[in-house]
């Protein structure tokens, strides 16, 4: 009797002990950012990536042996220390090896992927991830020649296509390497049907070291806000669990693993609200002892539906703000400036016990210095119980990147770096500014050394009480950060903004 075909889904390590990697959020696409200096000897957070998870158990329903291997639960040290323990972990060398890639870490993605092609000649090799769903990284992943096939498609949604390899060239969004270069006949993205989905294959990883669990019931952005890699990487075209299904997956993961606390990772959880009053009174009436947090949309909440919230689990809600000022969110395509219906809704969240966060960027296009100021006082009276601001980061694919190509922010003919090294630099957090090639500030008016110290400012304004450094020792470095952007805006007239 023939064996089964060994299928190996490898989320890659990076032994860079500067940054922590978040694979699974923006859309899947991922970003990275600088952990501080006292903690890049301690094991970085766990976030599990669900199209590994999802597609592991489609795989594994199909009959397949397959094993996943997501370095973030071993957080290995160097090469050499990870492939022992790679191949310590596989009953026999893989005959399929699918890699799943992130913008932010593409770089050591590469470096990796070309020493286990090494190890293993035989197998087949597939990379995927949402990163693939703009042709700038296609493209960049498939100069190094690397792969069998680039999987632009959602993973879920091909990968028995793929491992058959059967009539490859024939199945929409994979591109296949040929003599002449990658080849794909069809370049429509396939989406996965939501509802078909089987439950994320936890058990294929070391699901002790979480502390929740990350599930998804729907995926699709129809509001395509230009910045946002979730339109991007998903497609505008809303697909969802119905609400049945949404709790026989989070019953299931209680039952069976004693899991008690989730993270619903949607880009608009409440975009169908009848769906979601569904959810939350069929959990009512499971009465499951668990509790959850998701992201969604203030529009679409109101003190009905979040009390319902709280009753079914719900203890945490984040949503996006973005900037106190109209022309921002006119030029990032953002339609909801309704700030009376943000505050009743965070009133009504502190009444009956949900955590509200809510997220900014600064130096969005359109934006100054004075509506920098005007947004982070937002952030202060829509009493929030956090606030987390980031700078513009640029997805390639997102309406703000090719806004930054045409109006010469990004150039990175300019780059001193690989394509790989520029990408990966595009998404990392707060830290490039002055680098050849980009700017972190979008805004006309701000350069990108105020960007960061205004970045800086709102860090240290809103950081939680239990943080190490003192009251007085933020505001004294808030006061510092201050002179320094009034400093660079008085030698540099023309970038002092005038509304």
């Amino acid at each position: 009797m023939a064996l089964k075909q060994t299928v190996l889904i490898a989320a890659l390590p990076d032994f860079d002990r500067r940054y922590k990697y978040h694979k699974q959020m923006r859309g899947g696409i991922g970003n990275r950012s600088l952990r501080a200096r006292n903690q890049r000897d301690l094991p970085r957070n766990i976030h599990p990536i669900l199209d590994v998870l999802y597609g592991a158990a489609v795989l594994r329903d199909a009959g397949y042996d397959v094993h996943v291997d997501d370095d973030q639960y071993r957080d290995s040290l160097d090469y050499a220390k990870y492939e022992r323990d790679l191949v310590a972990a596989l009953p026999r060398d893989p005959d399929i090896v699918f890699v799943r890639m992130s913008q932010p870490s593409i770089v050591t993605d590469l470096w990796v992927s070309e020493r286990l092609r090494s190890l293993w000649p035989n197998a087949m090799f597939h990379a995927f991830g949402p990163l693939f769903s703009a042709q700038e990284l296609i493209d960049c992943v498939a100069e190094a020649k690397i792969f069998d096939t680039l999987v632009a498609s959602e993973f879920e949604s091909v990968v028995l296509r793929v491992a058959s390899e059967v009539e490859m060239d024939s199945i929409p969004g994979v591109y296949v390497q040929t003599n002449n270069g990658y080849v794909c006949e069809d370049k429509t993205r396939e989406l996965t049907d939501m509802q078909s989905l089987p439950f994320a294959a936890y058990d294929l990883v070391d699901y002790g070291k979480l502390d929740r669990f990350i599930i998804q019931t729907e995926r699709g952005c129809p509001l395509a806000c230009n910045y946002c890699p979730y339109f991007t990487g998903q497609g505008h075209k809303f697909r969802a669990k119905t609400a049945a299904r949404v709790v026989e997956e989070l019953q299931h993961y209680y039952e069976t693993f004693g899991i008690r606390t989730f993270m619903i990772h949607d880009p608009i959880f409440s975009l169908d609200r009848k769906r979601v009053a569904e959810i939350c009174e069929r959990l009512i009436d499971l009465d499951l002892p668990i509790e959850w947090e998701c992201e969604t949309h203030m529009n679409h909440l109101d003190s009905g539906l979040l009390e319902l919230l709280y009753r079914a689990g719900n203890r945490h809600l984040a949503f996006g703000v973005e900037s106190a000022s109209d022309e921002v969110l006119e030029q990032a395509n953002r339609r909801f400036k309704d700030w009376d219906k943000v505050r009743e809704n965070i009133r009504t969240c502190k009444k009956v016990g949900i955590r509200v966060t809510g997220y900014f960027i600064l130096a969005l296009p359109g934006e100054t210095l004075r509506s920098v100021f005007e947004t982070m006082r937002l952030a202060r009276d829509l009493d929030l119980d956090t606030s987390r601001f980031n700078l513009p980061s640029s997805y390639p694919g997102t309406g703000a990147f090719q806004l930054g190509l045409e109006s010469r922010l990004l150039r990175p003919e300019e780059f001193e770096g690989t394509k790989a090294e520029y990408y990966s630099q595009l998404v990392t957090e707060g830290v490039s500014a002055g680098m050849k090639g980009f700017r972190i500030s979008y805004s006309d008016s701000i350069s990108d050394r105020q960007a960061l110290l205004l970045w800086y400012v709102a860090r240290h304004r809103y950081l939680g009480r239990g943080h190490k450094n003192s009251r007085f020792v933020r505001r004294l470095k808030v006061w510092v950060y201050l002179v320094m952007i009034g400093a660079i805006a008085a030698l540099n007239p023309r970038r002092i903004a005038t509304s």
